[in-house]
């Protein structure tokens, strides 16, 4: 199977801290098959070797598959290639969008992003199929799709081998990440406000990418959200999970799916109502936490890292590029 991956990687935050859980992701793929890439300045950041066909606004889906001798077509999200990517006119190759960790499908409109559920946007571009990072659980969707939940990096996320990883840490809750006016951050800035006064809590904002790793080791506990009212999984949990960090988040969609019957995280109420007792307990209880610290390990560990879901993704594409049966190990 050889894949063409068309990509913005100048759009947003592509190649910033969220790479790890797409791009870098999405490029392991090269380990399985062929995969090449296409988009603006791609040739110039990847070199010819990985991008290979010089970007030409002109030139169609079509064009691009021909010259690359691919075999199906992966897309990351309608909001990073939207403003690009031209019309598939053939049907003798899949085109298969996916779409980050978004929840609402975001389609592209008169140059803006607008939120709305129609088939317009996907159907006029020719697209297949779609991938979900995010559980779809309240919307109509206007073509077939799988969810591929999100996952973290085997090598940058683990915690020490010994079975006293807590020991020698910061005993206190941090936040890392970003906070702005945003509907999706609506918990996260109550949470936030409501242990800002703690003295045992720390509100680290966004960290450098290179640090990430290391910072998300040095606290007993991390404090999250599931994005408001989409209760979605993000990354964060796996990455807090595969370091022996205690996750503090609100509920989110397919966590007995994910994680089984084994507490493996704290939840708190979208309210913040029981937060700080929560965050004390992490704190306090020690053996409790290393308790579901260790649950956590053993589930991330087993289906959660890159190195497992790479190959679901591999799986999936092989089975839309082969009229099979979609491999749907995670229910959706």
């Amino acid at each position: 199977m050889r894949i063409l991956f068309i990509v913005d990687s100048t759009f947003g935050d592509t190649r910033g801290n969220a790479s790890r859980l797409y791009f870098d992701f999405i490029i392991r793929l090269a380990d399985l098959c062929d995969i090449i890439i296409y988009g603006p300045e791609e040739r110039e950041i990847n070199g010819s070797e990985l991008s290979p066909i010089k970007f030409d606004e002109k030139a169609t889906i079509d064009d691009i598959v021909k010259d690359s001798n691919s075999d199906i077509v992966l897309t990351l999200s309608s909001q990073a290639v939207g403003h690009f990517l031209p019309k598939k006119d053939s049907t003798n190759f899949p085109l298969v969008m996916m779409e980050a960790d978004y929840q609402d499908v975001v389609l592209w409109n008169t140059g803006k992003y607008n939120i709305a559920h129609e088939d317009n946007w996907y159907t006029k571009r020719g697209v297949d199929f779609i991938i979900h990072r995010g559980p779809w659980t309240n919307c109509p969707l206007c073509l077939e799709s799988v969810w591929l939940p999100l996952s973290a990096d085997e090598n940058e996320f683990n915690s020490s081998k010994t079975r006293d990883y807590l020991i020698g840490r910061y005993r206190e809750i941090a936040f890392i990440g970003a906070v702005t006016r945003s509907i999706h951050y609506k918990v996260r800035r109550k949470a936030i406000d409501t242990l800002k006064e703690e003295e045992w809590f720390s509100d680290l904002g966004i960290v450098d990418k290179d640090d990430y790793p290391r910072v998300l080791r040095e606290y007993i506990g991390i404090l999250s959200d599931s994005g408001s009212y989409l209760h979605m999984t993000l990354g964060k949990v796996f990455e807090a999970m595969a370091s022996g960090t205690a996750i503090i988040t609100t509920w989110f969609y397919g966590s007995d799916l994910l994680f089984g019957k084994n507490q493996c995280f704290f939840k708190y109420r979208d309210d913040c109502t029981d937060l700080k007792a929560v965050s004390e307990e992490v704190l306090n209880n020690l053996s409790k936490t290393k308790h579901i610290t260790d649950n956590a390990l053993v589930e991330v560990n087993k289906h959660h890292l890159h190195k497992h879901r790479i190959i679901e993704l591999y799986n999936i594409l092989y089975a839309v590029l082969n009229g099979k049966d979609i491999p749907r190990k995670w229910g959706l």
